[in-house]
Formats: C-alpha cells, structure tokens, sequence
C-alpha cells in the first residue's frame, strides 16, 4: 500500500499539474487559431489565454521560491508586459510565464502533451480534407495552390509552410522521446516529416528536420554547446547583413530569393518599410501584415524588436 501511494504520489502532482492544464490548453488554442476549420472567437481566446496566465502564476507562486527568485521572476514578467504593451504578439507574453512556471515539470510530460495536441489536429485536418477533395468540394480546392515548387497542399490550415511546421515539430517530438535512438526509431518520424513535405513543400521546415538528423552525428555534448552559443549569433548577423548590404535586383538577390521562395525579398521591403527596432511597435505590426516574414531574425528586428 505505501509503495503505491508513494506511486500515485510521484504520479500525480498538483504543481506540476497546473502547468499541463494550462500547457495543453494553450497548444489546443494555438493549433485551434492556425485551423481554417475553427473560428476563434475573440473574446474566447482571451479568457483561455488569461486562464493560462493565471494558471501559470499561481504555479509560480506555489513552487515556494525564495525572495530573490521571485523579484528576478517579477522583473521578467514586468519586463514582458510592457513589451506586450508596446506591441509584441501575446505568445512572448505566455512563453516567458510558462518557463517561470517550468520548475519540478517533466518535460517528457509536456513533450508527450504537443505530440497528443498536434497528432490529434494534423490527422483530423488531413482526414477532412482528403474526403473533401476526393469528394471535389470546392471549399478543398482553396486550400491548394500551384507554385515553381509544385503543387502544395495546406490540409485545412492557414497555410502551407504553418502544415510544414505542425509535422516537422511532431517529427522531432517524437524523436525526443526515444532515449538511446537507434535507427529504426527515425523510421516513423522521418515518414512523418516527408509526407508532410510532399504534401506542402514547405522547405524550411524540412531543413529543420534534416539539420537536426545532422545534429545526432555530433555525440560530443561539449561540441553541441559551442555549437548552440555560435550558430544563433551567426545567423542574427547573417540576416542583419542580408537587409543592409543586398540590394534588391542584384545576382545575389535574386538567387537567394528564388532559393528562399520570396523571402529575401519580403525581408527587404519590409525593413526598408520600418527599419531597425529595439522595442515592438503595434504600429509597425499593422504596416507589416501583408508581408511574410518567415526569417525569425529580421522579424525580431522589425516587428518583435
């Protein structure tokens, strides 16, 4: 009886709890907003956002930090919703709650909750609109286009490269949960990943997939690490480089954005539109909503700041 109630105990935890209830919330409303099939009323995308933040905060709370933790803990959060204020997407604002909230968690857990979250929506989405198109419902043909890279197909969400992104993430996350990895253990998520680049040709996405298959021939974790501290800053230069010195019309313009399916080209126009900013600008938010911003760096620059 003690064994099991120490199981149980181990098990279930309250803390850890509240933070899957509001994590998995928030997935279900993030993959809910990306859907062409729900419509999210405001209103109740911000009562579920604010029951998260709450949710998180009384995680927080509850973890018994000392002082000095909770006024560094108090300083991010300010910090966050000033940013908010400013401009910035709500999602910066949940994710700097949800790390505060992170202490104790089982990130096997949470990792198991996205691939339930995801696996629940892409299977659905993709099960829907293979009956519609098969079916030939017209609502179908809108959700597939024809490009230089082929026919893409976006499953009944927003778009292509977000479909991309749902099956590469769900790939890795699978691939996370295997310890010690051997080679039948990418079988399934290298499908996952594939099928779902024949699908959109979302490229980016894909890339992500083989870059991390890369990843796993380096076993040093000290070459991982150097690794991480350099390619993150060497990619914010590459791309501040990019907006300042290529010039639209060039060779290398037009090679890299042929290569880069426009995104160079976005990319150019939309920091000629703004410039560089340090803080986000709701302003800039709205002046930047038909462009496609998908170079996270440049995003940072002109919109998140």
């Amino acid at each position: 009886m003690m064994r099991l109630g120490n199981l149980l105990q181990k098990k279930v935890n309250t803390k850890s709890l509240i933070f899957y209830v509001a994590f998995s919330l928030v997935s279900v409303l993030t993959m809910a907003e990306r859907s062409a099939l729900i419509e999210v009323p405001h209103f109740l995308g911000i009562m579920v956002t604010g029951l998260v933040m709450l949710l998180f905060i009384v995680k927080i709370i509850i973890d018994g930090r000392n002082w000095k933790e909770l006024f560094v803990a108090v300083i991010f959060a300010i910090t966050f919703v000033l940013l908010e204020i400013f401009g910035a997407p709500s999602f910066m604002l949940t994710s700097c709650f949800a790390f505060l909230a992170m202490r104790g968690v089982d990130i096997r857990t949470v990792v198991k909750i996205d691939v339930l979250v995801k696996s629940v929506f892409l299977a659905s989405h993709a099960l829907i609109f293979a009956v519609d198109y098969v079916t030939g419902l017209e609502f179908a043909q809108e959700f597939v286009a024809s490009s230089a890279k082929g026919t893409t197909m976006s499953l009944y969400f927003r778009n292509p490269n977000t479909t991309g992104l749902i099956g590469t993430w769900l790939a890795l996350d699978l691939l996370y949960l295997k310890n010690n990895k051997k080679i039948k253990d990418y079988i399934f998520p290298t499908l996952v990943a594939l099928s779902t680049f024949v699908v959109t040709t979302s490229r980016a996405s894909f890339l992500i997939y083989v870059i991390y298959l890369g990843l796993q021939l380096i076993k040093s974790p000290r070459k991982l690490t150097i690794l991480q501290k350099i390619i993150y800053p060497l990619f914010f230069f590459a791309s501040l480089w990019m907006v300042l010195f290529i010039s639209v019309g060039s060779p290398m313009y037009d090679t890299l954005n042929h290569l880069t399916s426009g995104r160079i080209g976005f990319s150019l126009l939309a920091f000629d539109l703004v410039g560089f900013n340090i803080l986000p600008s709701a302003s800039n938010s709205l002046l930047l909503e038909q462009y496609i911003l998908d170079v996270f760096y440049v995003r940072c620059m002109v919109d998140y700041g």
